[in-house]
């Protein structure tokens, strides 16, 4: 209860300086670029493998039983409203937060957060705040690149397995989606990264002070954020979805 009492407050104290607009700007966009360059192929790759395996389970299926009309949407709203969310909640916490709570938890061990305290900088504004702002303002175009990318994999797929025009994919898929099945999926995904930042960076801060205690606070973030990420999806599917 103490950590997740440390992790409201921590994530209480970010946002209040992002509305008051207090953030270091070097920092934000160094993150920016960090989170995207880091995460990317990783989330592409996973996301379009997925749609492959996906597209060719559900199109033969719908072929047989006559659904040929629904595997564009099928495929598409399957990867955006479930798979697609999960899959960059991971990777970017397999390729950054596992980053940040080794950084983070050195600085701890090494005495650099209360070197920053002596200058009178808090360590939450300059380790916490500019990553979960980072994060925020790059998800979308994180899931919009993604969802891009598993639809044009599926659409391969679907044309490879069963010879399914281009256009009658596009059809389904855009019969069926609506700015909901977007703005949905951009809800989860967000919640999810701001969960991943905020439980990393809450573990680093409170390692213990030996070189072992790194790899464990790396090991506890990241059983953490998976264990988590899929607890919130259970809960916020039916939330948002019936």
């Amino acid at each position: 209860m103490n950590f997740v009492g440390l992790c409201l407050y921590n994530l209480y104290f970010s946002l209040k300086k992002i509305f008051q607009g207090k953030i270091d700007k070097g920092e934000l966009v160094r993150h920016i670029v960090f989170i995207a360059f880091e995460s990317l192929p990783m989330i592409l790759v996973l996301t379009s493998v997925s749609s492959l395996i996906i597209t060719v389970n559900t199109a033969t299926e719908l072929e047989k039983y006559g659904g040929r009309e629904l595997i564009g949407a099928a495929i598409t709203l399957s990867n955006l409203q479930e798979i697609t969310p999960i899959f960059i909640a991971f990777a970017i916490m397999a390729r950054c937060g596992t980053a940040y709570t080794a950084e983070i938890a050195s600085m701890k061990i090494s005495d650099q957060i209360n070197a920053l305290q002596i200058m009178k900088v808090d360590p939450l504004y300059y380790l916490l705040t500019p990553r979960l702002l980072a994060i925020i303002l790059i998800t979308p175009f994180i899931l919009a690149i993604s969802a891009f990318c598993s639809t044009i994999a599926g659409m391969l797929m679907a044309n490879i397995s069963i010879k399914l025009e281009y256009v009658e994919f596009l059809d389904s898929a855009w019969r069926y989606a609506t700015m909901k099945e977007y703005l949905y999926p951009l809800v989860k995904t967000i919640i999810f990264n701001v969960f991943m930042v905020i439980v990393v960076v809450s573990t680093a801060l409170s390692c213990g002070k030996s070189s072992k205690d790194v790899g464990l606070a790396t090991s506890r973030a990241s059983t953490m954020v998976i264990i988590g990420v899929v607890v919130l999806n259970g809960f916020l599917t039916p939330i948002l979805y019936h």
